[in-house]
């Protein structure tokens, strides 16, 4: 499977750590992963005032997802992410810069669409992540 992350100078340079499209060519299997929100293995919510602590686990879990379907990083494709502040925008980013280096090392990162909303399933869950790969 080849997997191209493509950022065409004429759409503009990436407010945040994405690429503007993800071509997948001869994949087998796509691979979806809900939502994942703040919870930890026994279902309590880590980081309740450190959205921080939440982006970790967030990942934490999809990274948990993706191996157990037999994926990783290297084969996300796309997010969509769901902040329940706007204040929450600069924090997100700068977590995703300082991360998303050593999740995607070769600097080709994933196309991701950002939304602000009301609210989670849980008021102290500051941050959703959908995840979808191609393997």
């Amino acid at each position: 499977m080849d997997l191209k992350f493509i950022s065409p100078r004429e759409m503009g340079t990436a407010f945040a750590p994405y690429s503007q499209i993800a071509r997948a060519k001869g994949a087998q299997e796509i691979v979806f992963v809900a939502g994942q929100v703040a919870t930890r293995e026994d279902g309590s919510i880590a980081g309740v005032d450190d959205f921080e602590a939440q982006c970790e686990q967030v990942y934490t879990n999809i990274q948990t997802a993706l191996s157990h379907a037999g994926a990783s990083w290297s084969n996300v494709a796309q997010f969509t992410s769901y902040l329940v502040s706007a204040d929450d925008i600069a924090p997100y980013k700068a977590w995703r810069e300082r991360r998303f280096k050593e999740l995607f090392p070769s600097g080709d990162y994933p196309t991701n669409t950002l939304l602000i909303i009301q609210r989670l399933v849980v008021d102290t869950l500051r941050l959703e992540v959908q995840a979808i790969a191609v393997k």
